[in-house]
């Protein structure tokens, strides 16, 4: 039985002024319920929804869980990995965490295989059939000129624009520095 299932992305830069990104996305069964809570942080602003979720929908979503043997494929891309974790550059970087408590245990990843990629766009989903927050804190700010007040998009599965690249290992087309920005994967040589 899962009880949680948290999914984090970062970004941070050096930049003047600097520039600090999260977007969680934190799914929880505990004995008040079942809720899915959205937070997006940019340097001091902080936007918080909390949905309610129905045990059908988290059903679904541990079914996925279990069906795409994401607990045995974290342990195999972890066992198997070459980079360290949270990879950085000098003056930023950016990466994915992905952390689920199943009976206790607690198991994190910060590497993105294919399962773990299709679990995650299904996890962002839910939020979908959540209708209205049950609560809302934080007002929307804009970063860049767009106003941020949906969070987590889910990992596209486009080709890249000129200048871009794709990651081998979430899908996401968009990225243009060394690292991908959904999932922390370092840009591959070929």
């Amino acid at each position: 039985m899962i009880n949680r299932i948290i999914y984090r992305t970062y970004e941070w830069a050096t930049t003047n002024p600097p520039r600090n990104i999260s977007d969680t996305l934190t799914l929880e069964k505990s004995e008040n319920g079942i809720t899915l809570k959205e937070i997006s942080d940019y340097n001091s602003n902080r936007l918080e929804k909390v949905y309610a979720v129905s045990e059908r929908q988290f059903s679904e979503i541990e079914d996925l869980f279990i069906k795409n043997g994401i607990e045995n494929g974290i342990k195999r891309a972890l066992a198997s990995k070459t980079q360290p974790p949270f990879p950085t550059t000098v003056g930023g970087g950016s990466g994915a965490v992905f952390s689920a408590v199943k009976e206790g245990e607690e198991l994190v990843c910060d590497v993105i295989f294919p399962e773990l990629s299709e679990f995650i766009n299904s996890f962002k989903r839910l939020r979908d059939g959540c209708g209205a927050p049950i609560s809302e804190t934080g007002e929307p700010f804009a970063i860049n000129g767009a106003t941020i007040s949906v969070f987590v998009p889910a990992i596209e599965s486009e080709e890249p624009d000129e200048g871009e690249w794709k990651c081998k290992a979430c899908g996401y087309a968009h990225n243009t520095g060394s690292f991908c920005t959904e999932c922390g994967t370092k840009k591959s040589d070929d």
